[in-house]
């Protein structure tokens, strides 16, 4: 071999070297143990087309039940979302007695209510609200789902698409739970806003590196634009200023509990809108069990959001203080370093 050839040889090992190593560290990510029990899958038609969902019934349970929807991110589905939440949504169904349903997007994504979405539900305006109604119609006529406690629980991209629900069929959810998602700005939205409050729970880390906690410029690392939202407290406000409207003002209240700050607005002591700031997380769900890519930022690894979750959507007193956010969880990057 020339030496030519050997330094060309060994340029490309130290090249594969670099690739592999930059994958492991910015994008790899273990999956966590799959939960033993099985998920009933089943295929709906609305408007002509197949849309898909897996449901999650718990062993024992009381119906009619309160069915929580969970909605993936981007390019995701309904393996995807269970991975990323770690499977804490079923561990939560099945402590408290719920029915959870894993919806999947059209193409990987949801036609939420940014103008300046590119991907094809957007563009071809599939009318997932339609479709998230018949899912909750073939439940709850069925008997295993009551109608008055439905909630959607969005991760980024289902984020937004439980946010178009929250805005455009208060008469389907009581409330809604958004992950690693802002509210688009007036120049960005796209939807029919019924003026109606629901409650909502916005959960964002103030260093995600996607959806930026003050407001701004969405986009894929800095390649391609989703346009404006608003800062997460405003996004937030928006929400609480519909009961406002509504004639039913909303007392504001703010507790840091480390890692985390919770702002609440609350009606007669409970409250109706919620932001919880995860102090220097990312683009991820809270919980301890699937290690997000650190491209991605950083994850707090705790159960306590998603029991707050829970507590504030269907519980009848929930505040800040009762959920024990602990340093122990403390936002932090992946366990090797």
């Amino acid at each position: 071999m020339s030496r030519t050839a050997g330094i060309l040889s060994s340029g490309l090992v130290v090249c594969v070297a670099l690739f592999a190593s930059g994958y492991f560290w910015l994008l790899y990510a273990p999956h966590p143990a799959v939960p033993a029990h099985t998920l009933v899958e089943t295929t709906l038609h609305v408007d002509g087309r197949p849309r898909r969902y897996a449901l999650y019934v718990p062993s024992e349970l009381d119906s009619p039940a309160p069915l929580l929807m969970v909605l993936h991110g981007s390019t995701g589905d309904a393996a995807t979302i269970r991975r990323r939440s770690g499977y804490r949504f079923e561990h939560l169904a099945q402590r408290i007695g719920a029915v959870v349903a894993y919806p999947e997007g059209t193409g990987g994504y949801w036609n939420g209510c940014r103008k300046a979405a590119t991907h094809a539900a957007q563009l071809t305006n599939v009318d997932d609200v339609r479709f998230l109604k018949t899912l909750v119609g073939e439940l709850t006529s069925s008997g295993l789902v009551d109608a008055t406690r439905v909630y959607a629980a969005g991760y980024s991209n289902g984020g937004h698409m439980a946010y178009r629900l929250a805005v455009e069929a208060p008469d389907l959810v009581a409330g809604i739970a958004a992950f690693a998602a802002s509210f688009p700005t007036k120049s960005n939205f796209d939807c029919y806003a019924a003026g109606v409050p629901v409650k909502v729970l916005i959960v964002n880390g103030t260093h995600d590196p996607l959806n930026p906690f003050e407001g701004g410029e969405v986009s894929l690392f800095g390649f391609r634009s989703l346009g404006l939202v608003l800062s997460s407290q405003d996004s937030a406000g928006y929400f609480a200023s519909l009961y406002s409207a509504s004639g039913s003002p909303l007392e504001t209240t703010s507790t840091r509990t480390p890692p985390a700050t919770i702002s609440e607005w609350q009606r007669d002591g409970s409250p109706e809108v919620s932001l919880v700031a995860i102090e220097g997380g990312g683009h991820t769900i809270p919980q301890p069990t699937y290690r997000f890519p650190r491209l991605l930022g950083s994850t707090l690894e705790s159960d306590d959001v998603i029991d707050y979750l829970w507590c504030f959507l269907d519980g009848a007193q929930c505040h800040a203080g009762d959920s024990a956010f602990s340093d122990s969880g403390a936002s932090k990057p992946h366990p090797e370093g």
